[in-house]
């Protein structure tokens, strides 16, 4: 099984493109929020994203509380297609 796991703040212009072109891979997508204020969370809950509030964290911190061990990780920016 493959997780695709994105952090991200404020990528309202940027994300829809990076969610679609994931969305036919039929994997779990986990957006890891770093405190958005924008319509950032909206377009993800689009895609069936699973979000996850780490607002209070660290990059780092951060991308070490999505990693699932029972997957294979893919880790992307919000700006990647």
């Amino acid at each position: 099984m493959l997780t695709i796991q994105i952090l991200t703040k404020n990528k309202q212009k940027t994300i829809r493109s990076t969610l679609e072109s994931i969305s036919s891979l039929g994997s779990t997508i986990i957006i890891g929020d770093l405190g958005s204020s924008d319509d950032t969370l909206n377009i993800c809950k689009e895609f069936n994203a699973q979000i996850i509030s780490l607002k209070n964290l660290d990059r780092s911190a951060a991308r070490n509380k999505l990693i699932d061990s029972r997957s294979m990780n893919l880790w992307m920016q919000p700006w990647e297609i």
